[in-house]
């Protein structure tokens, strides 16, 4: 190999590893949705809503939950989940786009034509369902849907402290 051809072949891998570092820091930065929903899991809840035959009795089919989050500019971030209360849990879940109220009183109001009619709900309600769920769903094995917006739900309320942190609380 001539002198002209290495150095060709030496810029080529040099291009190559810089690309490799750029994708390598791609991967380790957050995309915006999820830097969004962990600004957003610092702020106040907003309205949430729970679907009309929501609970937690075995005969209870699917529930749906909303929460929402007061963003600084006044918009409000929905976190929407599909229980499955008996077995799985989380059984679907994602974060809304950042919305006007107007906006998501309406878009609560489409909700409606596939979850059946929604109430409101105080935050706690909302974090009970949610947080009583994945702990029946953990007991049996089955984890959250990876793109449950936990923090929107967070921080777990003392009250709702997982099972086996009671167990621990209730030793002597």
């Amino acid at each position: 190999m001539d002198r002209h051809a290495k150095k060709l072949e030496k810029k080529r891998k040099q291009r190559e590893s810089s690309k490799k570092q750029a994708r390598a820091l791609d991967a380790r930065r957050p995309d915006a949705k999820q830097t969004l929903i962990k600004l957003a899991a610092q702020q106040p809840f907003g309205a949430c809503w729970i679907s009309a035959r929501g609970g937690m009795s075995e005969d209870v089919g699917l529930v749906s939950v909303i929460v929402t989050r007061q963003l600084s500019d006044g918009r409000l971030l929905p976190g929407v989940v599909l229980l499955e209360p008996s077995f799985r849990g989380v059984k679907s879940a994602f974060a809304a786009p950042a919305m006007q109220r107007a906006e998501l009183e309406d878009w609560v109001r489409r909700m409606e034509a596939s979850a059946g009619a929604m109430e409101r709900c105080e935050p706690e309600v909302a974090q009970r369902l949610v947080f009583d769920a994945i702990d029946r769903a953990r007991a049996l094995g089955f984890e959250p849907d990876p793109d449950f917006p936990a923090p929107l739900f967070g921080p777990r309320p003392a009250a709702l402290a997982a099972p086996q942190e009671i167990a621990v609380a209730a030793d002597p």
